[in-house]
């Protein structure tokens, strides 16, 4: 099933960072540089973007921000017409577009600040644990962890923090989350809820 935008869903789309703009205007913001980044956050490096078509540093500084990560954000979620691509293969796209689509600073920065495993990538360790990031480490490759999933494949009463730069805790491939296995978010996050 062909799931593509129609024509006019296209031109909607791009009346898009328009119409945020002026809704943002409408509820008080006024900061120039914030409604300038909206309003170019669908422009692309190498001029193919919308709504004006600008290129290179032509396209704001925000706005290159906010459009790395809006590209990123587009990518791990589902679309009608695809399935939504895992953290780490999500920055590999955006790491191959740098320069191109999107800002190579940007794209370096954002794959600098997430890690190779960004935070929720569910992870294999060296000992066979599953585990999910919840930080960025020492390094790109190098996540702070909790481990959810024992050795065995036994789900472990409750998360076990793993330092991923640790020989015997290192990553060695990316994980299937099980929907089986239930996941409390403040033993994750490290927040408790009142």
């Amino acid at each position: 099933v062909d799931e593509s935008l129609s024509p006019a869903q296209q031109k909607l789309l791009q009346l898009h960072p328009k119409l945020s703009c002026e809704m943002l205007h409408e509820a008080g913001v006024t900061d120039e540089k914030w409604l300038k980044a909206v309003l170019a956050h669908h422009e692309r490096f190498d001029g193919s973007g919308y709504p004006a078509g600008i290129a290179g540093d032509a396209i704001p500084l925000e706005a290159r921000l906010v459009a790395v990560a809006d590209v990123y954000d587009a990518m791990i979620k589902p679309r009608g017409h695809r399935k939504p691509l895992g953290s780490r293969e999500a920055l590999r796209e955006i790491f191959l577009k740098r320069g191109a689509k999107v800002d190579e600073l940007m794209a370096k920065t954002l794959i600098k600040e997430l890690g190779v495993y960004p935070p929720g990538s569910f992870v294999r360790l060296r000992n066979g644990e599953i585990a999910i990031a919840f930080r960025r480490g020492q390094t790109a490759t190098s996540p702070l962890v909790r481990s959810i999933v024992g050795p065995r494949g036994a789900p472990l009463d409750s998360p076990v923090r793993r330092n991923t730069s640790e020989t015997r805790y290192v990553v060695v491939d990316s994980a299937a989350r099980d929907p089986s296995i239930p996941i409390v978010l403040d033993q994750l996050w490290d927040y408790r809820v009142n």
